[in-house]
């Protein structure tokens, strides 16, 4: 936004006669401003609430820390997670239009180990019109929970490349439950530790 003539004077006037310490803290401010803004186009601290601001195309940077649940419902929005951020609540995907979603997580540590008001699915995809790519991500959740990590609609589509699935587990259940075709979810190079099996779902190169 260009400024008045007056006011854009002003400026250049207390940019000239800052002294050091000023400057420094003006180069400190641009400097962070320029790795926030690098992030995503919405980054959340621990605690704060997801919001698709954006019809589609929602980036969002999740920091370190403890992150409430989730509903996500429009097309092409990325999730992306810092070293240590976590998500203890429900993830849910819907189509918040009625038409075709695609969302991907990458980096993001799903959990409810450590919830006691947790201990229903990590990861619902309620939709039969998504595709969602989860890529290096960790679903944990507490070993005597007797629901699934992911449950996935019959229609919607998922791909897990590079994921982990946590820890070994004392109840009975699936560990990603697909209610369609096989052919419609892949569980490409990641790690099962839970000692469950997956419904529906075709595995490449999974480890246990």
């Amino acid at each position: 936004m260009s400024l008045a003539p007056g006011h854009q004077l002003v400026r250049e006037l207390s940019t000239f006669f800052e002294d050091g310490v000023d400057a420094e803290n003006r180069r400190i401010r641009e400097s962070v401003a320029r790795v926030v803004s690098s992030l995503g186009e919405t980054v959340l601290l621990s605690g704060d609430v997801q919001s698709e601001a954006k019809l589609s195309g929602n980036r969002s940077f999740v920091g370190s820390g403890n992150h409430p649940g989730m509903k996500l419902g429009r097309d092409m929005t990325v999730i992306a997670g810092a070293p240590g951020a976590r998500v203890n609540r429900q993830v849910v995907v819907e189509s918040e239009s009625g038409g075709a979603v695609n969302i991907t997580f990458s980096g993001v540590h799903f959990t409810s180990a450590d919830e006691t008001n947790n201990q229903d699915v990590l990861v619902d995809i309620t939709t039969t019109r998504a595709t969602v790519i989860f890529e290096r991500c960790v679903f944990e959740k507490s070993a005597n929970h007797a629901t699934n990590a992911v449950n996935i609609a019959s229609g919607s589509k998922a791909h897990f490349i590079g994921c982990t699935f946590a820890p070994a587990m004392t109840t009975a259940g699936s560990v990603v439950d697909n209610a369609g075709a096989a052919a419609n979810v892949y569980i490409i190079g990641c790690s099962n530790m839970t000692g469950r099996t997956h419904n529906n779902v075709t595995t490449i190169a999974e480890t246990t």
